[in-house]
């Protein structure tokens, strides 16, 4: 389900069962990183997500990032792996998007040793992929 951003806006985040999505219009600087981390704290906090949980991240307009807000990306996804147990990340960035054909290289970098990431073309894709990630998690969490 696509939801996109409210009028106004360059960030909404939802969460459901174990998945959160978090929309964010770029380009991204370290200033949009925080205004996303800071909206999507303020929806965990009204719904709280289980452990193991995933990330959708809905890129819209551009994915062209500065490098403070890389590092700033990497520090809060460190965060949730170390603290609030997130166990994958999956991105959503339509082709054609502004930055898409280096981006998916640049996001393995900043995820690695963190999470498993997966750079997909849609939200379902993307949901598919994390519901994989996180019965994967599941299924070896009770062996």
């Amino acid at each position: 389900m696509t939801q996109g951003l409210p009028a106004g806006s360059p960030v909404s985040s939802r969460c459901s069962g174990a998945v959160a999505w978090l929309y964010v219009e770029g380009p991204w600087d370290a200033e949009r990183v925080r205004l996303a981390r800071d909206h999507f704290e303020e929806t965990r906090a009204v719904h709280p997500l289980p452990t193991p949980w995933g990330l959708i991240v809905v890129v819209l307009g551009s994915t062209v990032c500065v490098p403070e807000a890389l590092l700033a990306l990497r520090a809060a996804a460190r965060q949730d792996a170390r603290m609030a147990g997130r166990v994958a990340t999956a991105w959503v960035m339509a082709p054609g998007l502004e930055g898409r054909s280096i981006m998916p290289a640049v996001l393995h970098t900043v995820y690695q040793d963190i999470c498993p990431l997966a750079v997909c073309a849609n939200e379902a894709d993307a949901e598919h992929w994390l519901q994989a990630r996180l019965a994967e998690h599941t299924t070896g969490a009770k062996r």
